[in-house]
């Protein structure tokens, strides 16, 4: 059967071919060029002077965390040496301020005998904050070896050593049992004592401690918790206690240096972990530290 073209032939004009046709149409003319394709460049290809660039980047970066890390060691040293230091003269001022007080209390009148209470009762509270600041120190200079923890027998070794953590200074409840950690038993301790130390310092008047021990798994860590029935602390300062030197109430209501948190948060730290709060003025804390699962 013969196919019928003529219809087809109607659409083009006589000698022309339809890729002449179409050229025609679209503006172009027979004799301009199509437009050469232009090379496609991969992904996986990079530009010499861009892999030169990030390169230097990447040095530059390294260079200056190496500085900066360098940097806080130095100031981590020159602290705890500062601190050390000071303890000497420190003890001496104590010293000669007790000495005056034995041996001529009884010549020495009411205002000469405040003065010199003051001098003692101050040379305390700075000695107590160097001993904070070398802590502080030690934590950050300490190698840290993590082995397995078990909780439970730290924290009833706590509470057996130190009669502040028992009746009737405070009532402490272990919701046994306390999962075991990876950690370091030493910033454990410590973590564990200024939490302890904490909630039991900050209680209305009149007010008998009361602190919930517990432990729950999170995950492949787990979440060491210390409920307490203190104060509680605003929401704007859950993050701020953290911080060094860091108060929320005045030493004329409470006493204390402000770094005690500041420890909890750089051993968390060392180890792997985090620490943090939850709290409503008024009704208590709940603070914790989370670390890897033994």
């Amino acid at each position: 059967m013969k196919r019928n073209t003529a219809g087809v032939r109607e659409k083009f004009p006589a000698g022309r071919s339809a890729d002449e046709f179409a050229l025609a149409e679209s503006g172009l003319g027979l004799n301009q060029q199509m437009p050469p394709q232009l090379p496609a460049l991969t992904v996986t290809e990079e530009i010499p002077e861009s892999r030169l660039a990030r390169r230097s980047l990447q040095k530059r970066v390294s260079r200056q965390t190496a500085q900066i890390e360098n940097l806080l060691a130095e100031m981590e040293a020159f602290s705890y040496t500062l601190a050390h230091d000071m303890r000497a003269p420190l003890r001496t001022m104590h010293g000669y301020a007790e000495l005056l007080l034995e041996r001529h209390g009884d010549r020495i009148d009411g205002e000469i005998r405040d003065f010199i209470q003051r001098i003692k009762a101050g040379s305390e509270r700075l000695d107590t904050l160097v001993q904070d600041v070398l802590k502080y120190s030690r934590i950050s200079r300490t190698e840290v070896d993590l082995q397995p923890v078990q909780l439970e027998r730290l924290v009833r070794e706590m509470i057996a050593e130190y009669p502040l953590f028992r009746p009737p200074n405070a009532e402490i409840e272990i919701n046994a049992p306390l999962l075991p950690v990876r950690g370091h038993e030493g910033f454990l301790t410590q973590c564990i004592s200024n939490i302890l130390n904490n909630a039991i310092k900050f209680v209305p008047p009149g007010t008998q401690p009361h602190i919930s021990i517990s432990t729950k798994a999170v995950g492949s860590s787990v979440q060491l918790s210390f409920a307490d029935n203190g104060i509680g602390i605003a929401p704007k300062d859950h993050r701020r206690i953290f911080g060094i030197f860091q108060r929320v109430h005045g030493p004329r209501h409470f006493e204390g240096t402000g770094i005690g948190l500041a420890i909890v948060h750089r051993a968390a730290e060392r180890m792997g972990g985090q620490v943090g709060v939850k709290s409503t003025p008024g009704k208590g804390s709940r603070f914790w530290l989370q670390l890897p699962r033994a």
